[in-house]
């Protein structure tokens, strides 16, 4: 949130288009018990994203909030992972949802 402040005025003033992808998850819409901190603190980046976004709408900035489902991340362990979507393609999908006027992005996971 912070370093969207700083940068959002160099971006709008740009000529070429610009983007903030914020990462969070879907546990921000879906919390768990164990997982009330990280379930939050990912509520809050995917609402400041999306409400960003339609603050920017009129700039050539494009603002989405990315919540690639489960990726094969460090998060889990090695064996978790490797049965888990790569995160390559998780970052190649949510590339294609960008600049589409989309205010969430799934990546992979439909």
């Amino acid at each position: 949130m912070y370093l969207a402040k700083v940068l959002v005025n160099q971006l709008i003033e740009r000529e070429e288009r610009s983007a903030i992808v914020v990462t969070s998850s879907g546990l921000g819409f879906r919390p768990i018990a164990g997982c009330l901190t990280y379930c939050a603190a990912n509520a809050c980046s995917s609402f400041m994203a999306q409400a960003l976004s339609y603050e920017l709408k009129k700039s050539q900035v494009d603002v989405m909030s990315w919540e690639a489902g489960v990726a094969g991340t460090k998060m889990f362990p090695e064996e978790k992972r490797a049965k888990m979507t790569k995160v390559g393609p998780c970052v190649d999908a949510m590339l294609k949802d960008l600049g589409n006027g989309e205010l969430i992005s799934y990546g992979t996971r439909a």
